[in-house]
Order: C-alpha cells, then sequence, then structure tokens
C-alpha cells in the first residue's frame, strides 16, 4: 500500500491561525504550503495534529501539507 501525502482539513479563512493536518507520521517534519510558500510546519507528534500558521492566509489560496 502506498502512503498518501497528509490532509489539510478545512474549512479554513484569512482570520485562521492555525491549520488541522491528518496523515502524518509521527516524528516527521510537517510542512504548511499556501499557494506553494511555506506558512508554517512543526513536528508531528500524532496523526492528526494542529499546526500554527507563521503568516496570514489569504481568500482563494491553495493551503496543502
Amino acid at each position: 500500500m502506498a502512503l498518501l501525502p497528509p490532509r489539510v482539513i478545512g474549512p479554513l479563512s484569512e482570520c485562521s491561525g492555525s491549520v488541522r493536518v491528518q496523515g502524518q507520521l509521527s516524528g516527521s517534519t510537517v510542512a504548511i504550503f499556501a499557494d506553494g510558500i511555506a506558512v508554517g510546519s512543526g513536528l508531528a507528534t500524532w496523526s492528526d495534529q494542529i499546526f500554527s500558521l507563521s503568516a496570514s492566509l489569504s481568500a482563494g489560496q491553495q493551503v496543502t501539507a
């Protein structure tokens, strides 16, 4: 079985200061991107976790982890 990329769980808005991510491996570093630009990261301690954003989001951005 192939390993799938982590999923960003919404909804998100311009006011969001954090992002919920599911499917990461414990001990891995998770990077959060908005339209390909890094906006946060953190060390995964669980497969369903909330990570803080280091930058603001804008309407319509595609957020991935």
